[in-house]
């Protein structure tokens, strides 16, 4: 005898069935928020910043929600992907990053940030969009 796949109650209905019929009844609802595909380039005193992230939480203070978004610069270049794009509107951005190699670290080796918790706010708009991030140090040492 040949084990079974499927469960049946008494009433012979498969529990299989049922799970797929839960499944498409909402569970896993599809993001109903307005995304919007956003890359760019962030600088440091005209220089890329060669990695870090970007972090962007809409801004509830202009009446915005939805999910927060992290994005990784790489090369001076961040780029949101399919499923982690930001939400269309006002948004609160705060930008972490790091220089090159040879950077400043701590005494234990671990490379400090050049840019640590820097922040702005923008308003993305839906579709698609360009945002270059432009700091100078003199705006770093005034965000403290």
């Amino acid at each position: 005898m040949s084990p079974r796949l499927l469960i049946t109650n008494d009433n012979g209905l498969t529990v299989g069935f049922l799970v797929l019929l839960w499944l498409m009844s909402g569970c896993g609802k599809a993001d109903t928020f307005e995304r919007t595909h956003l890359s760019g380039k962030v600088t440091l005193d005209d220089v890329l910043i060669t990695s870090g992230e970007i972090i962007l939480t809409p801004d509830n203070d202009q009446g915005h929600s939805g999910p927060a978004v992290v994005i990784p610069i790489q090369n001076g270049i961040y780029q949101s992907a399919r499923g982690n794009s930001p939400v269309a509107g006002a948004t609160l951005v705060r930008i972490n990053g790091f220089g090159d190699a040879a950077g400043p670290t701590s005494p234990d080796g671990v490379p400090i940030p050049i840019v640590n918790g820097y922040e702005t706010r923008i308003d993305i708009p839906q579709g698609k969009a360009v945002f270059d991030f432009v700091l100078k140090k003199e705006d770093l040492k005034k965000k403290k």
